[in-house]
């Protein structure tokens, strides 16, 4: 008579091999959602970094425009009042052209005065560096320190800083293009718009490089400077105050300053 015997499988083991395959899954997939992770952190980091320098660059060069403004300002003022004083014995016509010609005067002559260093009537490297400084441009127009920016010559645009000390620390470079000399630099220019010529004042050869945590951003740009509109004809009398030439309204300098040729990288 045959006997049968019942074969007992033997697991031992069988739950550690599912431990550690289960523990090499796990420890799989937490590093690709860690890489994943990183990975986002990094493209957010760079990103974040990328658009820091590219709207921080543009802080000197609109430090630059509200000068412009304030000199815009001071210049309208100061050409408003020539235009009264000759108000009764000019033409209308006559009136609004010797007033541009006047603003153009008074901004030239406060960069002028801005750019003397000694016997040097026009150096820009020398009116830039000290704009900065300048007691009146606070934090709230100027939020950057002067001391951070290195205003320099360079022919052409070059992607150079052309530094000439070697391993310049200065964040912010502005350099002015050597192919424009000084004294020219700040002039009138004519223009041609449909049937009329205009006459406008422009700074030009100015590009700013700014470097920050080894991401580099670089602007060229030149400005443009109108004289605010002002109704200098004889109907802008006041009617119940004949002492007043002009009648007073509000005027929005910001608009006399623009940026034109304005690139960015």
């Amino acid at each position: 008579m045959k006997k049968y015997t019942s074969l007992k499988l033997n697991n031992e083991g069988a739950a550690l091999v599912m431990a550690i395959l289960v523990i090499a899954f796990v420890s799989i997939l937490t590093t690709v959602l860690l890489y994943l992770a990183n990975m986002n952190y990094q493209m957010k980091s760079t990103d974040f970094k990328t658009k820091d320098v590219f709207y921080n660059a543009e802080v000197p060069l609109e430090t630059i425009r509200t000068r412009l403004v304030m000199d815009v300002a001071t210049a309208s003022a100061e050409a408003y009042d020539i235009s009264v004083l000759n108000y009764a014995n000019v033409a209308s016509d006559v009136r609004a052209s010797e007033f541009q010609t006047n603003f153009y005067e008074s901004v030239i002559e406060a960069w002028k005065t801005r750019c003397k260093n000694g016997s040097v009537e026009w150096d820009w490297v020398y009116g830039l560096t000290a704009l900065y400084n300048e007691p009146d441009l606070d934090k709230n127009i100027s939020p950057i320190d002067g001391s951070d920016i290195h205003v320099l010559k360079s022919t052409g645009w070059s992607d150079s800083t052309g530094c000439s000390s070697t391993g310049c620390t200065k964040s912010y470079h502005i350099i002015l293009d050597d192919s424009i000399t000084d004294s020219n630099r700040l002039k009138v220019h004519t223009e041609t718009e449909g049937v009329n010529t205009v006459n406008k004042l422009r700074l030009e050869g100015v590009k700013l490089v700014f470097t920050k945590n080894e991401f580099t951003s670089i602007i060229e740009t030149n400005y443009n400077i109108i004289p605010p509109s002002i109704d200098l004809s004889i109907n802008s009398f006041v009617d119940d105050d004949p002492t007043e030439a002009v009648k007073r309204k509000d005027i929005d300098f910001e608009t006399c300053v623009t940026y034109i040729g304005y690139k960015k990288q």
